[in-house]
């Protein structure tokens, strides 16, 4: 045989391979249990690929036996979604492509768990970075749905209260470094997404532009209207979606109070009942709020079909969330307008339970970033 003809024998040969490997199958197979720990019936099991979950549209379907068990063909190397669906609804698991040949245990109704973490007011403090990654680590590692918020202010615009640990620096380049450090930071930490804060909306030359346009993660405020180039072009609202396709949608909500000129508020209920359908659309609905703790009150109360607010401003340390009118209200403390080595790090922690894709849970606390002593 020549060169030509055994390469040719190669090439067919590897394409014979490759078309085995993608036709090749694994058996994605489990059981269904009710609440009572007994193998559940009368239930249709779909395999829907990751990220393709529409109506009506699906991988593959079986129907429960008798004993609760099922199994599906599917494809390897693919993560999926194993959605169990009955007369209480539909519930998702999530299932990595290298886990799909683990024998899956459900309980119907389906639970499936979001965390929300969050801080606000931080002011140009970075005390306690590392401590803060390894916990987000840690969380990240816990949970498969972890989103990671911003309540605003990160800055300081008032340059009298430009200190560090009691050094007063009337200096606006170094206003300029730290607001680009925070924002560094924050992309390093992988932040989902932010509110803008008052601090953020009172530009300081072109440093505010600078330092949230390096921000890789959206920046949020729909009640103002931002009409200078002296900060970057905010977003109403964003969604964030789960690894079982769960449809999280953030309404961003802030206040301003040095009336600069390129921003102009518009009125907040008004702007809350532009974005209210948000709420039919998604399965959670969270305003992420620098508006102030007695705000965040009032907006509840006006608003119940929010699930939850994440607030600001106010520097309202929540070590148990408030309740007002069903909407879980929470809040993670602030510094003071001054950086000192000495301000505690606190991370706001929100955990949300869905029940075939309905709220049924929600709790939250507060996790206080501490700095290991060296022995």
């Amino acid at each position: 045989m020549n060169k030509e003809g055994l390469n040719l024998l190669v090439l067919v040969v590897l394409l014979l391979f490759s078309s085995a490997c993608v036709n090749q199958k694994v058996i994605v197979s489990g059981i269904v249990k009710n609440e009572a720990d007994i193998p559940a019936e009368d239930l249709e099991v779909k395999l829907h690929l990751n990220r393709d979950i529409k109506p009506d549209r699906h991988y593959k379907r079986t129907l429960l036996q008798h004993d609760g068990a099922f199994q599906i063909k599917a494809r390897p190397n693919r993560s999926y979604i194993l959605e169990i669906s009955g007369e209480k609804g539909s519930g998702r698991v999530f299932l990595p492509a290298e886990n799909l040949q683990d024998r899956i245990e459900v309980s119907y109704p389906v639970k499936e768990k979001i965390v929300i973490l969050h801080t606000n007011d931080r002011h140009f403090d970075l005390n306690n970075q590392d401590e803060l990654a390894k916990e987000l680590m840690k969380i990240r590692a816990e949970y498969d749905d972890v989103f990671l918020f911003e309540a605003g202010d990160l800055f300081v615009r008032h340059a009298h209260r430009w200190i560090v640990n009691d050094s007063l620096l009337k200096d606006t380049a170094w206003y300029g470094e730290r607001a680009l450090q925070m924002i560094q930071t924050m992309n390093e930490l992988e932040y989902d997404l932010m509110t803008l804060g008052n601090h953020e909306l009172a530009w300081i030359k072109d440093h505010i532009r600078i330092a949230l346009e390096e921000a890789r993660f959206p920046l949020l405020a729909a009640n103002f209207e931002i009409s200078t180039d002296k900060l970057p072009q905010p977003l109403p609202y964003a969604v964030l979606e789960t690894s079982t396709m769960r449809r999280i949608a953030i309404l961003g909500l802030t206040n301003d109070n040095t009336r600069r000129d390129g921003v102009r508020e518009l009125d907040l209920y008004s702007t809350v009942n532009d974005y209210i359908t948000l709420k039919s659309e998604s399965d959670v609905f969270v305003v992420l709020s620098h508006l102030g703790l007695k705000n965040d009150v009032l907006l509840a109360g006006e608003f119940p079909v929010i699930d939850v607010v994440i607030g600001g401003h106010s520097h309202n340390l929540l070590k148990e969330p408030l309740v007002e009118n069903s909407v879980l209200i929470a809040q993670a403390g602030g510094n003071p307008h001054f950086v000192s080595d000495n301000h505690l790090v606190y991370l706001g922690k929100v955990v949300l339970i869905l029940e075939n894709g309905k709220i049924t849970e929600k709790r939250g606390g507060v996790i206080e970033i501490v700095r290991k002593s060296v022995p």
